[in-house]
């Protein structure tokens, strides 16, 4: 590439730039269209690590079909885009996201599962996991990235009928197109399996209660992606049950929010250091008089704000409140509202990560062996 500066230096300008801009730039020089076609991993790697260190993500969300907001944009309006499978009928659902790679379904009986990238607007469909089929059955997800491999999975756990005992897991991996059983002897028919798993330190974790009662203790059901493991993380014992928990990630740490049903107030509380179970720290409180509740955190922001969906007081709705927890206040909410308490939201950063990244392992491994 012909230029006045090093090309270390140009490297650097074009890994901070968004992916928009550099997949119009690919026009400029044969080795430019190289290099944002995926071809050059280092390149998508030094990108991605930018993004995420940067914290350039958008907020993409559900109401019957998919909705994005750019976070970083003053102009906050959620906009409408377009995905693989959008003229099929039936909602959309979110199952994952991870370096800008989303993972989504619908609700149909014929359900389609996709792996997508929206950046790029490259995507690749799925087979459903090959569970046996019957009118019982629940199936809960997580995706996430196999740093040992350098491949993308999908974990599903399936429970079928009412009886505790061990449900059945299924892994399907992007390189070798293929779903494969996972031993697990957890009981998870107290899995919450409206969310999908929350990806943390390489590692899916999901909210299971121990019982039916309301003051039974819960447990986090972990799923370690390279060593395809499940386990069990216990709570701070602090923490009182007679919460609504909310099992969620923030700042690339594992949180946990606990909604009091007595008094409104919001517990926020973090793993600090990932898998140390006396690591486990309240972080700060909001009170009732914030009036917004039923927290669950979508991203933190480089001043220290923390994105929140959320219920607002004297209001049905819910909507995305950007909250300062040093002055205690909400400092702005997002246009986009919803008569929906909970809505399938996710942050997802703009990558050049290619869905074909895992097949190229599979092969060469292939060749090694």
């Amino acid at each position: 590439m012909c230029s006045l500066l090093p090309e270390e230096i140009i490297l650097n300008i074009l890994s901070r730039l968004p992916v928009k801009s550099l997949l119009r730039f690919r026009c400029v020089c044969k080795s430019w269209f190289k290099l944002f076609s995926s071809s050059d991993p280092n390149f998508v790697k030094i990108h991605l690590n930018h993004a995420i260190q940067e914290k350039n993500f958008s907020v993409m969300f559900c109401r019957v079909t998919l909705y994005s907001i750019d976070c970083d944009n003053d102009d906050d309006d959620a906009v409408e885009i377009d995905y693989p499978f959008k003229s099929s009928r039936g909602y959309v659902k979110i199952l994952g996201s991870c370096n800008g790679l989303l993972c989504v379904t619908t609700d149909t009986v014929n359900s389609i599962i996709c792996i997508w990238n929206p950046s790029t607007k490259e995507y690749k469909l799925i087979s459903k996991p090959p569970f046996e089929i019957n009118r019982n059955i629940d199936i809960a997800y997580g995706f996430g990235y196999d740093f040992k491999i350098e491949d993308y999975k999908l974990v599903s756990i399936a429970r079928s009928g009412s009886v505790d005992v061990a449900s059945k897991a299924k892994v399907y991996t992007l390189g070798s197109n293929s779903w494969r059983n996972v031993e697990t002897s957890f009981p998870f028919n107290s899995l919450n399996w409206e969310a999908s798993g929350v990806l943390v330190n390489g590692v899916l974790h999901w909210k299971r209660s121990n019982g039916i009662e309301s003051n039974a203790p819960v447990v986090i059901v972990s799923f370690d992606i390279a060593d395809e493991r499940f386990q069990e993380m216990t709570l701070p014992k602090c923490l009182h049950y007679n919460s609504d928990l909310v099992v969620c990630a923030v700042g690339g740490s594992l949180c946990i929010v606990a909604n009091s049903h007595k008094d409104l107030n919001v517990d926020v509380w973090v793993m600090k250091d990932y898998g140390m179970l006396e690591s486990w720290t309240k972080l700060f409180t909001i009170s009732q008089q914030s009036g917004i509740h039923y927290l669950r955190p979508i991203q933190s922001f480089k001043n220290g704000e923390i994105l929140f969906e959320a219920e607002l007081s004297g209001s049905l709705k819910s909507a995305l409140v950007s909250y300062d927890p040093k002055h205690e206040r909400a400092t702005r909410i997002l246009k986009v509202q919803s008569i929906l308490r909970w809505w399938d939201t996710v942050t997802y950063v703009g990558s050049l990560v290619s869905l074909n990244s895992g097949l190229k392992w599979s092969r060469s491994k292939k060749r090694k062996q």
